[in-house]
């Protein structure tokens, strides 16, 4: 037999559980003892002192990626991130009217204020009883109060259906109530004057919002107008703001299909907090009253799901260290080796993001955003730049670095060969041999043969087209490299047969080792690609 029960309370309770059957005259008699646990609890008063929705466009949740909006990706990391959060319809307006009357109401993308006053309770109603300040910030909204349809003399695509406020008759019919219906750039001002509004409606335009335009844009856009309000000293005591498009771009599960709704209180977030409780606009509009101590939630409101799980509701979440770059100072570089330095940050939010003013490396050089300067050095000298790096949470810090090139010294060359040399000069800088079986015939043990940039085809002895026969000594190799910052190719085979011969750049095509003498070979890669062979000793 099996028991099944629902806790409704948190608790231990005990009690008895009596079965007949049968086989038996007299009943079985069991004890049970059960305990019930309840996700965290409600706040008894209003637990923030600031909550402001900003709503995004038709836009699926598997398409909110840390690519095509790393800004918001790095939001729903690091604070409370609904997995299961479903619209409720399709097409816009419908969501709207459930993130603020808790109804879908109508369907009808085209109905405006005029043609469609909504009567019903609503969210302004709830407020203006409990003695809550609001306003809505709509982006391009031609003027304080406006309620007539779409438009662009505000600065841009301005959709009165994702201003659902301005359809109450609560604002239509009251002059005070209108004077809460303002363009976005009043948010600037309110939050630099601390008179942010308990309550926050906000509308980006239609390209901000994803709707017209790119999701990297409504990304830029979040980041450079919603962050100060994240960051505001008030709204990180004690604010909440939820970011959530209003319906899916292609899915229609559960009415309006699987959209991202993230949740950031920086003083009251479970960090890093994901839930896989199902959602939808109608718990969003729940939590924002309850959350400001509103008690009458209009229709669907009342009886969604709450959203308290996302938060300590006493207050008190961890809070990141400050955001600071560990590295201190990078190594310095040489011309025409290749570089590669890690630099490091901690504190804040990973992940973090590098960038430096284009220009401001040294020549051949690139910072990543992974944080890592690599490539090649062009050119010797010092170069100062600054290194920024930002976090999920768009924290940035900035450092400065000195990075110093140095040149590859000719004196490390004692002979040289070019193409475009002699074989009958010195084999100096200025007058050198032309072919690497001159060098060959010519160089000592302890001297280095540096090789000019470009082509070495030539043919000179039967069989092979070059044939090493000189050998250097232990610790006095010969060297045979690149000239500094240049790359050579020694084409075709090449015979072996000294010992104590080192390679450290020129390209050649074939090392071929003669089998009745001891040969000693470092074949070791240099910049520009060339093929590495790892140091051996080769025996008869």
């Amino acid at each position: 037999m099996g028991v099944k029960f629902t806790p409704t309370a948190t608790g231990t309770r005990t009690g008895t559980l009596t079965a007949n059957d049968n086989a038996l005259s007299a009943p079985q008699v069991v004890a049970l003892t059960g305990t019930g646990v309840s996700p965290t609890p409600p706040p008894t008063t209003g637990l923030f002192g600031h909550v402001a929705i900003v709503v995004e466009e038709n836009t699926n949740y598997s398409s909110v990626t840390s690519s095509s909006m790393p800004y918001l990706s790095g939001l729903m990391s690091q604070y409370g991130l609904a997995t299961q959060y479903y619209a409720n319809t399709h097409p816009s307006i419908g969501n709207y009217f459930m993130l603020t009357t808790g109804q879908i109401l109508t369907n009808d993308d085209a109905q405006t204020p005029s043609t469609f006053p909504v009567s019903v309770d609503n969210v302004v109603r709830e407020l203006v009883a409990a003695g809550k300040t609001w306003k809505a910030y709509a982006e391009s909204l031609p003027s304080v109060g406006y309620i007539g349809g779409d438009t662009t003399s505000g600065g841009g695509q301005y959709y009165v259906r994702h201003v659902p406020i301005a359809y109450l008759t609560d604002v239509q019919n009251s002059s005070t109530q209108r004077q809460n219906l303002v363009p976005f750039t009043q948010l600037a001002q309110d939050l630099s004057a601390g008179s942010l509004p308990k309550y926050s409606f906000i509308t980006p335009n239609g390209c901000n919002d994803a709707h017209d335009c790119g999701l990297s844009t409504a990304d830029n856009w979040l980041k450079s107008n919603i962050d100060p309000l994240i960051k505001n000293s008030v709204f990180q005591k004690d604010g909440l703001l939820i970011i959530l498009f209003d319906e899916s771009g292609s899915d229609n599960t559960n009415g309006g299909g699987r959209v991202v709704c993230t949740l950031i209180s920086p003083a009251f977030s479970k960090l890093g907090y994901q839930s896989t409780t199902l959602y939808q606009h109608e718990s969003v509009l729940r939590l924002m009253l309850e959350g400001l101590g509103v008690t009458l939630l209009p229709s669907a409101a009342s009886s969604a799901p709450a959203m308290w799980e996302f938060f300590n509701t006493t207050g008190g979440g961890p809070t990141p260290a400050p955001l600071a770059i560990a590295t201190t100072s990078v190594p310095g570089g040489t011309v025409g080796q290749a570089y590669s330095s890690q630099l490091n940050a901690t504190g804040g939010s990973s992940p973090y993001t590098w960038s430096a003013s284009p220009g401001s490396l040294p020549a051949g050089l690139t910072l990543s955003a992974t944080g890592v300067i690599s490539g090649m050095p062009t050119a010797a000298g010092s170069s100062t730049f600054t290194a920024t790096v930002s976090d999920a949470s768009s924290q940035t810090t900035s450092s400065s670095f000195t990075l110093t090139v140095a040149n590859l010294t000719a004196t490390a060359c004692t002979l040289y060969v070019s193409p475009s040399g002699s074989d009958s000069n010195a084999g100096t800088l200025t007058a050198p041999w032309q072919t690497p079986q001159k060098a060959a015939s010519n160089a000592t043990a302890g001297q280095t043969v540096c090789f000019r940039a470009g082509s070495y085809p030539q043919t000179v002895t039967a069989g092979y087209q070059q044939t090493f026969n000189n050998s250097g000594s232990t610790g006095n190799p010969i060297v045979f490299t690149n000239y500094p910052g240049e790359t050579a190719v020694v084409q075709g085979s090449t015979r072996i047969n000294g010992s104590y011969l080192t390679f450290r750049g020129p390209a050649f095509r074939s090392l071929r080792p003669r089998g009745d003498s001891q040969c000693h070979l470092s074949c070791w890669p240099l910049p520009g690609g060339l093929q590495q062979r790892h140091p051996r000793q080769l025996h008869p």
